[in-house]
């Protein structure tokens, strides 16, 4: 090969190789043009719905949740993709009411996505729809009656079966008799063979129904005697005790075909078999796993069946096929694994040694599942059962809540981080919870400090910036949360700012629904001590916005420099429900042993003590203010206090210790059916057994403002203002407003002091209605009167024998009150104005034989 030859390969080569570097540049020049949208025909992706389902398998009459069951994100032209809420999609179908495959569509914003789901009838043998026929035979020219059979239906939302009205479902009889749908007539004559009559609920479903024989003319022939069985329940959770005589109904055909109920006298034996297991006696049987249980009944010499469905395992969804590593409260280690029935439950104790006692009832701190860095937040004992959803990735999700049952919906809490996760996001603080089981919020003084077990500072649910950094927003708990009476211990909250308590703010949720949390039992200590300026509003249950609080109980110790504490709420718009407090509140400014600052408090008690380093403690509520108010009325109604109160400045109330408005508004308050056996004590001014300071400015006389049928028996004591009923109730704002203040039905034997102005009933209250009464041998003034040094009081009666200075005897001149509407001095339960549940016998003899008025409710 000559010179020439290789020159000409070379030159070859090096084009082919400029060739290739164009090739690659152009390629990487087009898709950079593309990506900037200078290319219009490129193939960009389009909009589209992308729906993850978390829960394909469905027992019948399920109702998809689309909070849990499912996530749907928009893919945007761009790419990227964003999160839907359940509120911005809609599914279709939205019940799942008959067995096999049903395609979900997804539609949001003109678009769609689908997915399919499995739908069982896990119940088999309970039907949706049950007829019972009270009459099978009947004569030629005869009606049948709706009345002549009773008909269940099994309520799609808990889960039982319900007697239905005889206008929710129609008849439909077998073509031949030439009657309409629906329509009864005459039942014609020479039928000789049964007529199937078929029973359907349009409203219900348009696939279930129940089918029955009649008869016509002649009697039937003896039927095979049966028993027919209707569950009440249908359905049922892990840990529900059945109870026969309560669950089931059951019926007896007799020898005409109709159906009767059988008394349970008659019934010999209810078993219970779950899965292919053991038959064993039913009554008392509590249910312990997911799926099928048989019931079978027995009665004089027949047996029927039917099934019940339990829906949760304990461990529903679990996919964690590993050891979970525990770190005790005490720093110690243990192994928890699955026991032969699925639950988790302490297998190997690391830290245990010959002759060791047992360490039953510690409290595990935390868990790591085994091959994983993630760690969890536990908070119960070890010889307690443990309910975890964790993925085979080690990562911990919420439970699903119940398909059917009371809570239907509810997500089962039952550990520290499940309470936790409840701050996530959006849509887990509008989300519907259920406490199962008594946590520890690892911040007591059980837990030794390592760094392993360090002492857990509560963040509250609610009231922070989203963490997903939604422009630093901040948002409320908007769902609900049901405690159901279990205990939570050892909250300990001492950093942070702001909003302070278990929940931090409550707010209405995006369809109006109420915020609400009730049947919870807290216990711990708030010390805002060192946050002068930044903790001002502190509640035990929930520190402030606008929900319902019900039937909660607070053993939180709370102590600040700020205002707006109370043992159950700080403030808001919150109307708080027979709740109790046996916390003390100490606070820089309005204290409450309910509230620090209130809206609407009903059949609430507080046996903590109360105090203030400035104005305005109350028993129940440190202050009513007006300009935070969502309607026109503030009400305490039924309350009870009997800890200490103490303002260090002005205004201290065994109810309430300060209220007011301050314009001429319909504004009203409201204090009924109240009473305080605690010491109330004004450092400064405004001192009252039931309200230190209430007021509002006006000119006229408001009669919505007023305190009735309540009594004080603490002792009171103010530098100035005191009374046993209220302090103060006049505000001085540059010229003096007479308040508009009505006092009914009172009485007052606390002793009071001051050292200035101080009556009976009154320091000084321009409007004191007749019909209030007192302890004539307790805090007198000049000659027996029932004021001192300028105490105002008007038209108010003794306790006593002595009928000196016109005022009436309780008791010996005739009772008090007033006819017709206004009479507050009458027994009852509480409805029209009747608060008294005994009047008493006071003045019937000496003092010593005489016994008090008291409450409809004590």
């Amino acid at each position: 090969m000559n010179k020439a030859y290789f020159s000409r390969r070379l030159h070859r080569l090096r084009r082919l190789r400029c060739l290739r570097r164009l090739r690659r540049l152009s390629f990487i020049l087009i898709f950079a043009l593309c990506a900037a949208g200078c290319i219009p025909y490129f193939n960009i992706p389009d909009e589209e719905l992308r729906v993850t389902p978390f829960k394909t398998a469905y027992e019948t009459g399920s109702v998809i949740d689309t909070a849990h069951d499912l996530e749907v994100n928009k893919q945007e032209k761009n790419g990227s993709l964003t999160r839907l809420s359940p509120g911005e999609f809609v599914l279709s179908p939205g019940i799942l009411d008959f067995e096999g495959e049903h395609t979900i569509t997804v539609i949001a914003e003109g678009l769609s996505g689908s997915y399919v789901v499995r739908v069982e009838n896990l119940g088999a043998s309970t039907p949706l729809v049950q007829a019972i026929p009270f009459k099978a035979a009947y004569q030629s020219g005869e009606n049948v009656s709706k009345r002549d059979l009773a008909v269940y239906v099994r309520n799609l939302t808990t889960g039982e079966m319900e007697p239905a009205a005889p206008d929710r479902f129609k008849l439909i009889f077998e073509a031949r008799l030439g009657f309409g749908e629906g329509v009864l007539g005459p039942l014609p004559s020479g039928i000789t063979n049964p007529i199937e009559v078929t029973v359907k609920v349009p409203d219900y479903s348009s696939t279930a129904g129940a089918r029955y024989n009649i008869w016509v003319d002649e009697r039937p022939p003896p039927a095979a005697r049966s028993l027919v069985v209707v569950p009440i329940r249908t359905t049922y959770a892990a840990g529900d005790v059945f109870d026969p005589q309560t669950d089931l109904l059951v019926y007896r055909n007799t020898t005409l075909g109709a159906m009767e109920r059988i008394s349970w006298n008659e019934i010999t034996a209810v078993t219970m078999t779950a899965g292919g297991g053991v038959e064993e006696d039913a009554f008392g049987y509590v249910f312990t796993g997911a799926g099928n249980h048989k019931v079978k009944v027995r009665a004089s010499g027949m047996e029927t069946a039917c099934s019940l469905w339990v829906y949760d395992d304990r461990l529903a969804g679990t996919g964690f096929e590993g050891a979970l590593n525990l770190v005790y409260v005490d720093g110690s280690r243990g192994i928890m694994k699955r026991n032969a029935m699925g639950l988790w439950e302490v297998e190997v104790d690391q830290t245990a040694r010959p002759g060791d006692p047992p360490k039953d009832g510690r409290v595990i701190y935390s868990f790591t599942p085994d091959g994983t860095n993630n760690t969890y937040l536990l908070g119960r004992r070890n010889d307690e059962e443990a309910a975890l959803n964790i993925t085979r990735t080690g990562e911990l999700k919420f439970r699903q809540g119940a398909v059917w049952g009371v809570n239907r919906g509810f997500i089962p809490i039952e550990s520290v981080e499940e309470l936790r996760m409840i701050d996530t996001d959006l849509s887990t603080l509008a989300g519907r919870y259920e406490l199962q089981a008594e946590l520890d919020l690892l911040g007591g003084a059980n837990v030794t400090v390592t760094p392993q077990t360090p002492l857990l500072e509560w963040k509250p649910i609610g009231r922070r910036p989203n963490p997903a950094g939604q422009n630093g927003a901040i948002f409320a708990f908007t769902g609900r949360f049901d405690g159901c009476n279990y205990q939570i211990r050892n909250m300990r909250i001492t950093t942070g700012g702001g909003i302070i308590g278990l929940f931090g703010e409550g707010s209405p949720n995006s369809s109006g629904g109420s915020c609400v949390i009730r049947n919870v039992r807290i216990q711990g200590e708030i010390d805002a001590s060192a946050n002068p300026t930044g903790c001002n509003v502190i509640g035990g249950v929930m520190a402030q916005g606008s929900a319902t609080i019900e039937n909660c109980e607070s053993r939180v110790n709370i102590i600040g420099p700020g205002g707006r504490y109370g043992g159950i709420v700080g403030w808001g718009q919150i109307i708080v429900i027979d709740c109790v407090n046996y916390g003390d509140v100490e606070a820089g400014g309005a204290a409450g042993g309910i509230a620090g600052e209130g809206y609407e408090i009903r059949g609430c008690k507080n046996q903590g003590n109360v105090t203030t380093t400035g104005d305005s403690a109350g028993g129940i509520v440190g202050s009513f203010f007006g300009t935070h108010l969502k309607s026109n009325y503030i009400t305490i109604l039924n309350c009870e206090n009997t800890g200490v109160v103490t303002a260090q400045g002005d205004n201290a109330g065994g109810i309430a210790g300060f209220a007011r408005w301050d314009s001429v508004t319909d504004v009203y308050i409201r204090i009924e059916g109240c009473k305080n056996t605690g010491a109330v004590t004004a450092v400064g001014s405004n001192a009252g057994g039931i309200g230190g300071f209430i007021g509002i400015c006006d000119w006229d006389i408001n009669d919505d403002w007023y305190i009735a049928a309540c009594y004080n028996t603490g002792p009171v004591s103010a530098a100035n203002y005191a009374g046993g009923i209220v302090g103060r109730g006049y505000y001085d704002w540059g010229t003096i407003f007479q308040s508009a203040l009505r006092i009914l039905a009172c009485y007052s034997t606390g002793r009071v002091t001051s050292g200035g102005i101080f009556g009976a009933l009154a320091g000084n209250v321009a409007v004191v209605d007749s019909d209030c009464f007192f302890d004539p041998t307790l805090s007198l003034g000049n000659s027996g009167a029932p004021v001192h040094n300028g105490g105002t009081i008007c038209g108010s009666s003794m306790f006593g024998s002595s009928g000196s200075g016109g005022w009436k005897r309780f008791g010996v001149d005739g009772w008090p009150g007033q006819t017709g509407a206004d009479d507050w001095w009458v027994t009852g339960t509480g409805a029209g104005n009747r608060y008294w549940k005994s009047l008493g016998n006071i003045g019937n003899g000496s003092p010593l034989t005489w016994s008090l008025p008291t409450l409809w409710w004590e």
